[in-house]
């Protein structure tokens, strides 16, 4: 048996809302005063506003818009974050980060905005490159040396996702929106 959406995400989608102030704004006025913070956890907007360090490597490479101007290596990396976006999901997109002492960055870094709790999302679609798998699998064994355990705060997808991106949807409500 699934385990059941955080409830401020159903009450968000339920009420075609996206964020915590479009939420705050609907509710009677009594409930307006209510601190921001009671609807997302504290730290979410500090994360938010972080400048992390972008990766550079194949930069050339970015040439896929997404609706709030970022640049995307891929297609299906420009589609995973506008679902994300859709659930009103903050992410850091390929950016440096140290994990088991070496400087990595995964496709997406996730926060979830009412736990505060951190996910990674790698999206694997280059199998046409030499060593490409050689690199995943290495990516892979270095997040799970690292506390990141698939199905629990660490999301592969793969190309045949972006055609049936209700895969991708099932993911993110089973792992990240999941109490």
């Amino acid at each position: 048996m699934g385990k059941a959406l955080d409830i401020r995400f159903v009450i968000l989608r339920h009420l075609n809302l996206s964020t915590p102030k479009e939420l705050i704004a609907s509710l009677p006025n009594v409930y307006k005063k209510l601190p921001e913070s009671y609807f997302h956890h504290p730290s979410i907007e500090a994360w938010i506003a972080a400048d992390p360090k972008k990766n550079t490597i194949n930069l050339d490479h970015a040439k896929y818009n997404s609706s709030n101007d970022i640049q995307f290596r891929s297609l299906a990396e420009r589609t995973i974050a506008e679902i994300l976006a859709e659930y009103g999901l903050p992410y850091h997109y390929d950016v440096i980060t140290k994990i088991g002492g070496k400087e990595v960055s995964p496709d997406f870094i996730i926060k979830n905005p009412f736990t505060g709790k951190i996910y990674i999302l790698e999206h694997f679609g280059a199998f046409d490159k030499d060593n490409y798998a050689e690199s995943m699998n290495n990516k892979m064994v270095r997040y799970t040396k690292n506390g990141f355990t698939p199905f629990e705060n660490l999301i592969s997808t793969y190309e045949y996702h972006i055609r049936e991106t209700q895969l991708i949807r099932d993911s993110i409500e089973q792992i990240i929106l999941s109490p």
